[in-house]
């Protein structure tokens, strides 16, 4: 049983093992060159959300919110499988993410988004 089999049946698992270490590293360099980003790079910004139609997630069936671009303004994102809009907007005191689906990498998640 791998460790994320483990984390989604609710078992103990080992937090430091190689498998989660690399989910947490492949999401913490999208999430980095996602914000590093220029807002008029749209192409390479949809290039990263469609990383969630890769099912290295878990199965995405639903993700909007509101996070920093990296240089002052404020993106706001909505995905639904193999769709998805990006667009900026007002700031806000804080970024706002909701991912809804089954069997989710969490960790991966956060580390994708910097939260």
């Amino acid at each position: 049983m791998t460790e994320e089999e483990r984390i989604f049946t609710g078992q103990l698992f080992e937090p430091r093992s190689p498998e989660l270490a690399e989910k947490k590293r492949r999401g913490h360099r999208l999430s980095q060159e996602y914000n590093a980003l220029y807002e008029e790079d749209q192409q390479a910004r949809e290039r990263i959300l469609a990383e969630l139609d890769s099912g290295k997630y878990g199965a995405v069936l639903r993700a909007k919110g509101i996070v920093p671009a990296g240089d002052g303004t404020w993106l706001h994102f909505d995905y639904v499988p193999e769709e998805h809009q990006v667009r900026t907007g007002p700031a806000d005191y804080t970024g706002r993410l909701c991912v809804i689906g089954g069997k989710l990498d969490e960790m991966g998640l956060k580390a994708l988004f910097e939260v």
